[in-house]
């Protein structure tokens, strides 16, 4: 890998049926063998590493959805990792330090983010936008999340976010 130092730390791990990647300080990382790896981010022409969080690779139809959450920033890729688009956050766009997906994605276009001071983000369009969900959660700094496999037959008007 490039621009790795000792203090470059793998925050995440995520694969589809033949990439894997990590999510590292120094960017999104992705391997076809798990023996190389390579920027993901080729296709942006960064001129420095973006940090990633978090990555999440979501299955939807035949094709492999890749988000990879960032500090100030959310990335998303309909082509397993190839090509990346920029994803619209409320402002000021937050820390993204983890990333879920509804067990119906390609039904329902659900997605979930962790991030740090701002609570859940929540997305019904296969992350192209994204919206705040707080209700009931009392700390801002989400640092993991899951959604229940019984999610799609949730009664959304009494569920709340449960914080301890």
């Amino acid at each position: 890998m490039t621009h790795v130092t000792r203090d470059d730390v793998v925050y995440q791990l995520a694969s589809t049926a033949t990439r894997s990647f990590a999510a590292r300080l120094s960017g999104l990382f992705v391997s076809d063998d798990g023996d190389t790896w390579r920027s993901a981010y080729d296709s942006l022409r960064l001129t420095a590493p973006l940090a990633t969080l978090s990555v999440l690779v979501a299955e939807s139809g035949r094709r492999p959805w890749v988000f990879a959450g960032c500090n100030g920033g959310l990335l998303r890729s309909g082509d397993g990792g190839t090509t990346w688009e920029s994803c619209a956050l409320p402002e000021p766009a937050p820390a993204v330090v983890a990333l879920a997906a509804s067990p119906q994605l390609e039904k329902d276009g659900r997605l979930f983010a962790a991030t740090l001071q701002d609570g859940v983000l929540y997305s019904h369009d296969h992350g192209a936008h994204w919206r705040t969900g707080n209700i009931g959660l009392i700390d801002m700094n989400v640092l993991c999340l899951t959604v229940s496999p019984g999610f799609a037959n949730a009664d959304f008007g009494t569920a709340s976010i449960r914080s301890k």
